[in-house]
This record gives C-alpha cells, sequence and structure tokens, in this order.
C-alpha cells in the first residue's frame, strides 16, 4: 500500500524525540505502510528518515535558536555550547546574540558556510567579547557582525586560551563598526587565523598580552578607519604573517612590528605598510605595495626579495668630525691626510661590501 505521508512538528523538533502535544504537535498523516511502527513517544525512523535527521543535540537549532535573527538567541546557542559535545554546528541563517559566547575547551564552533552562517552581536556594553575561545577550541565559517551602538571597545573575538584556531570566519561591520577583530587578551601559544576576513574595524588583529607563535596566512584583512590592520604590541614573538591581502582606509598602518615579526608575501594597500621598533630584528620576505607614502617602509633593516637577502641593516655614523684623532667612519672639516682618506674609503667600501650593495675584496 502507497501513501503520501508527512510529519509536521510545531516549534521544532523535541529534545527528547517526542510528539508530545503542547508546544510542539505529533502531526503525522497518511503513514500507511512506510512506517512500521510508530509509538506514541518514539522516534520516527525509516530508510529515508533517520534518527540523526530529527535529532543532533549538535545543532543550534535543537535548543531552540531562531535563524530568522527576529528573536534572542543566546540562551540556545550558550545552551549548545554548553552541552559537553565536540563540536557545536550553526545551520544557515543569521542568529541575534546579546551576551558573550565562552567556547568551551576542545571544542570546535562551525557554521554551515562563511556567509550564510551570521551570528549577529547586538550588546552596547563596555569591553564586550563576542566569541571568548578556550584552549584547543576553534571556529570555522562563520560570519561574524555587530549591531550594538557601543564600539569602541568591541572585540568579535577574543583569544585567552592556547592552541586555537580561525578558518574561514567573515567579521564584519554591521550597524555599528567594531573596535577590534580578533584580541590576543591572554597569555599563550599557538594559534592559526587563516583564510578569513577581516574587515571595516580599527584593529584587525590586536595582542594586549604576550601570546606568541601564531600563524596569520591567507587572510583579507582591513581597517575601516585609521588604524592598524595588525598591532603586536605585546606579543611574546614568533608572529608570521603570509599572503595576506592588507589594506585600511585613512592614514593606517598594516604591520605595526612592536615585536619581532616575520613577513612573508602580503600585499599591502595602505599608508604605512611596515612600522614599529622591532622591523629593525624582524623578517621580511615582502613585495611591498604602497601608492601613498613609498619611504614609509623600513630602509635601516635587511631587506630580502624572495628570501633573498638584497639589503642589509643600514650602517651610519658616516657624520664629518674634527680634530686629529679620525675614527675609521669620519672626516674631518679641515684638511685629510692621505692616511686618512684611504681608511675611510676602505670603511665606506666595507660597509657598502656588509650592507648588500657592493661585492668587492678589501686587503689592508
Amino acid at each position: 500500500m502507497t501513501s503520501t505521508c508527512s510529519y509536521n512538528p510545531v516549534g521544532g523538533i523535541p529534545k527528547d524525540g517526542s510528539f508530545a502535544s503542547g508546544l510542539r504537535s505529533k502531526t503525522v498523516t497518511g503513514c500507511v505502510g512506510r512506517f512500521a511502527t510508530m509509538e506514541a513517544n518514539s522516534v520516527l525512523i525509516n530508510d529515508e528518515l533517520k534518527a540523526k535527521d530529527v535529532i543532533d543535540a549538535s545543532n543550534v537549532l535543537y535548543y531552540g535558536a531562531d535563524p530568522t535573527g527576529t528573536t534572542d538567541s543566546t540562551v540556545a546557542f550558550q545552551a549548545a555550547l554548553a552541552a559537553g559535545r565536540c563540536s557545536v554546528y550553526v545551520p544557515f541563517g543569521t542568529y541575534l546574540i546579546t551576551a558573550t559566547l565562552a567556547v568551551p575547551a576542545g571544542l570546535s564552533v562551525r557554521g554551515e558556510c562563511e556567509r550564510g552562517s551570521i551570528v549577529n552581536f547586538v550588546n552596547n556594553t563596555a569591553q564586550f567579547d563576542g566569541f571568548t575561545l578556550a584552549a584547543n577550541s576553534s571556529l570555522t565559517n562563520l560570519s561574524i557582525t555587530y549591531g550594538g551602538t557601543n564600539s569602541t571597545t568591541t572585540t568579535a573575538v577574543s583569544v585567552p586560551g592556547t592552541n586555537v584556531q580561525l578558518r574561514a570566519v567573515h567579521m564584519t561591520v554591521g550597524a555599528t563598526q567594531m573596535a577590534w577583530g580578533v584580541g590576543f587578551d591572554a597569555a599563550g601559544s599557538n594559534a592559526v587565523i587563516t583564510n578569513s576576513t577581516i574587515h571595516g574595524v580599527l584593529i584587525g588583529i590586536r595582542f594586549t598580552a604576550a601570546f606568541g607563535n601564531v600563524r596569520i596566512a591567507d587572510n583579507i584583512l582591513s581597517a575601516g578607519t585609521a588604524g592598524t590592520v595588525v598591532n603586536t604590541t605585546t606579543s611574546s614573538g614568533q608572529v608570521v604573517l603570509m599572503g595576506n591581502q592588507i589594506s585600511a582606509a585613512g592614514a593606517s598602518t598594516g604591520i605595526n612590528a612592536a615585536v619581532a615579526v616575520t613577513a612573508i608575501g602580503n600585499v599591502y594597500s595602505v599608508t604605512t605598510p611596515l612600522a614599529g621598533a622591532a622591523l629593525l630584528t624582524s623578517t621580511l620576505h615582502e613585495s611591498i605595495t604602497n601608492d601613498s607614502a613609498p619611504t614609509s617602509v623600513n630602509t635601516a633593516g635587511a631587506y630580502s626579495v624572495d628570501g633573498i637577502k638584497v639589503v642589509g641593516n643600514q650602517i651610519g655614523n658616516w657624520t664629518t668630525t674634527t680634530g686629529a684623532s679620525v675614527p675609521a667612519r669620519t672626516l674631518a672639516t679641515g684638511d685629510n691626510t692621505a692616511a686618512q682618506l684611504t681608511n675611510a674609503f676602505k670603511q665606506l667600501l666595507a660597509d657598502l661590501n656588509s650592507h648588500g650593495l657592493l661585492a668587492v675584496a678589501i686587503t689592508p
């Protein structure tokens, strides 16, 4: 016998799989011959409808999240995060969140797609963090927006834990620009940010604590107003930036190397691509693109192209002096003896040679 079979729950999928009356109604019609048996409070299962399709305790919809963005889904998300599973799944849709979502250690939050699973944070308090990531946690295939009004101290993702990952995460402005995209806000190490977009923030990635061993690769990073795209103010170092597109509006800095960084193959469209006290000790293997201020590229530090050092650290102290004793890198303002000129010329050749601008053999 054949028939048309339908199941129309009211209020979403029940947590226990039952079809009890109340908020959820057991409306199963025309199911003659398709299902062997159906008891009053059992899960419907047959060859086409599996239990995992009816009940998925890792899905935020299971806890009552609203994918239309109309009602607050904070409690549902927090329940899913606290359920003790290894991952939380966020289906396609927009979810209104009004409080911080703390991702526990070892848990992965994954969306259906980067631009389609949207978590919209609406909170106007100061120092607000959207997601916080504990040790060994991750975010994947998510879009994060901010719809509050207090953007000056808002952080989309705060990282107080070690061994964290962000992959294919899209962060952008909502009604108001966020202050910071990713904040490393506690001492730790080991993080990966890759294939993600951070757009329209004052600082894309910032370090406010001694967090090190960070790989930032293949991202689109953009500051919306005058600011810094990547700011390593208090990082403990070992920050590697590879293959990123770094841009900003206004008088912005691409990478503030407050500590030594390694920059390889990034593309810049900012006023100041590289700045910071640690540029002299940074490793730069870059092709710099800078339309507005090409002189802002550091010229005092070693400069490499495709991994080959072509210019060494700048050698100074070529100034004029007076006096009978003339150092090798100085010349007197008056007459110079042949010996003084010879010594100065030898030193000039040696400096050019060590700087990578000249290859000569210098003999005493």
